[in-house]
């Protein structure tokens, strides 16, 4: 499972490398350049699953709740943020921004602020799948998309799964897939679930392609659907990705390793100051190279990012324990 913790933050990266870097298709764009913008648009639909893989991981393994785990995590934030001003900072020559503006950048990714919450429930949800049977497990999980599917697409506090409340479902779909769905599908071939996530995958890009070919209404109609972490078809399928892997059995100290230090990929690579130069990236490769080198320019690129994270990660740790030392004494 250490490994689709790995090709999760790949994925996060990739994703944006296409959205994020070339926008959201419009009828206008996939008209010019069809191909261009199918590889695009399947690109970023196979990786727009990453974040719900993440949650699903974390439910499948399960929380265990304690503050320490908290302080840790605030402190990987703050180390990333820290050492990105820091860098920024010498390579320009000047403090990048104000001070209202640095202090903004220790608390403005979504996604930690969604995940804190959904570990400070952590115990509740623990306690209502240890005191629920798979029966009323079932129904909740029902209910709960049935309400928040729609609604994360009307209200802004869901919005679109970019949010805690899609969270807990993810995370309380995670310990029913662990607990239930898994051993009920223990016969199932393996490569089943893969050609259940590839076929999730080819009809939804395909599907939003073909629309860039319709008037821009039906695109713009599609393109807030197909990149929600709310999608039922993202969820579906990265709950095939889930089982698909739990049925993968080794051990790698490369693979441990590189999973351990994978968030610090996303901590850095998304920090306010550094995503404008990301993307920059991205767009340069795109201008000066043809297709297969800009694949190849792209995907280097992403695989340095996740590597130097990772190595910054281990320094993130020794300062940590130095710290826990510090206090213990």
């Amino acid at each position: 499972m250490e490994l689709l913790r790995i090709i999760a933050m790949l994925m996060v990266l990739t994703l944006h490398a296409t959205y994020e870097t070339f926008r959201y298709p419009r009828a206008a764009y996939v008209s010019e350049e069809p191909l261009s913008w199918l590889g695009i648009i399947t690109t970023g639909t196979a990786c727009i699953g990453c974040v719900d893989i993440f949650v699903l991981i974390t439910g499948w393994f399960g929380i265990r709740f304690k503050v320490r785990n908290i302080l840790r995590l605030v402190f990987q934030v703050a180390f990333a943020v820290t050492i990105a001003l820091l860098a920024l900072t010498l390579w320009q020559g000047e403090v990048p921004a104000g001070l209202l503006s640095i202090l903004k950048m220790y608390y403005g990714y979504w996604f930690v602020n969604s995940y804190l919450i959904l570990y400070l429930l952590s115990p509740v949800l623990n306690a209502f799948v240890e005191h629920c049977d798979e029966m009323d497990l079932r129904k909740f999980l029902l209910t709960f998309y049935a309400f928040v599917v729609p609604a994360s697409f009307i209200f802004s506090d869901l919005n679109r799964g970019f949010a805690a409340v899609p969270f807990i479902g993810l995370y309380l779909l995670g310990r029913y897939v662990r607990l239930y769905m898994a051993p009920r599908l223990s016969a199932c071939p393996r490569s089943y679930f893969l050609y259940f996530w590839t076929g999730c995958i080819v009809l939804s890009a395909l599907t939003l392609w073909t629309a860039g070919f319709a008037p821009q209404i039906v695109i713009g109609a599609l393109v807030p659907m197909a990149t929600a972490y709310t999608n039922p078809i993202t969820i579906a399928s990265g709950v095939a990705l889930l089982l698909y892997f739990s049925r993968i059995h080794f051990t790698s100290r490369i693979v441990n390793w590189l999973a351990a230090g994978s968030f610090m990929a996303y901590l850095t690579h998304q920090q306010v100051l550094v995503r404008p130069y990301y993307f920059e990236i991205i767009r340069r490769f795109d201008n000066q190279f043809a297709t297969s080198l800009f694949i190849l320019a792209t995907f280097g690129t992403i695989c340095l990012i996740f590597i130097l994270s990772v190595c910054l990660d281990n320094i993130r740790l020794l300062a940590w324990k130095s710290i826990e030392r510090l206090f213990r004494h």
